[in-house]
């Protein structure tokens, strides 16, 4: 064996017990977004109910959770759900959505439970809110949905629920609602 002072110096240059104590170099808001994906992703791998099929209302009709998530894991998502509530970026909308949309699978409620704050949350695209509509609501849930977003979209003139009706009638009026509130005629003059 060698002596510890004729051994050759670490390549690393000692770096790995000088790293741990050295500052973090990004930016709190960075670091902050890092520990809460991270948090996402434990909620996420932790997430066990056994799921089967339900009889539902034809294709869109969704897995409907047989048993209930540990009070741990409910508990770790609702904690991270009030630290993500106050954020307005897209990326935490949509964390949100993921841990809401288990939350309530997880609940055992029937059909999930988790469809509201999704449907409801004005951070994700109107497209993502109407596909995940589409797939996990029974066709009559789904209609009155869909009528709810377009009137949140027309009363806002949100050009987005075109997505919803296309250049129709409908659309047309929501286009109309747009220019009524912007002004905007150069916007809905490329829609047309």
């Amino acid at each position: 064996p060698t002596p510890p002072s004729a051994r050759p110096p670490c390549p690393c240059g000692g770096a790995t017990w000088r790293a741990a104590s050295a500052p973090d170099p990004r930016p709190p808001a960075d670091r902050d977004r890092a520990e809460s994906l991270g948090l996402v992703a434990v909620c996420i791998a932790g997430f066990a109910v056994s799921l089967s099929p339900t009889a539902g209302d034809g294709p869109t009709s969704a897995a409907a959770a047989r048993g209930t998530a540990t009070p741990a894991w409910m508990g770790a998502c609702d904690d991270l759900l009030s630290r993500l509530a106050g954020r307005a970026s897209a990326a935490e909308a949509y964390l949100r959505a993921i841990l809401s949309f288990l939350r309530g699978v997880g609940s055992g409620s029937p059909g999930g439970g988790g469809h509201a704050p999704v449907l409801e949350d004005d951070g994700l695209l109107l497209s993502d809110r109407v596909a995940f509509a589409s797939r996990f609501l029974p066709c009559p849930s789904l209609q009155s949905e869909l009528d709810s977003m377009l009137r949140r979209c027309v009363a806002s003139g949100n050009l987005e629920g075109v997505v919803i009706t296309g250049l129709d009638r409908r659309g047309v009026g929501l286009v109309q609602s747009h220019v009524d509130g912007t002004s905007d005629v150069q916007t809905a003059a490329l829609l047309v």
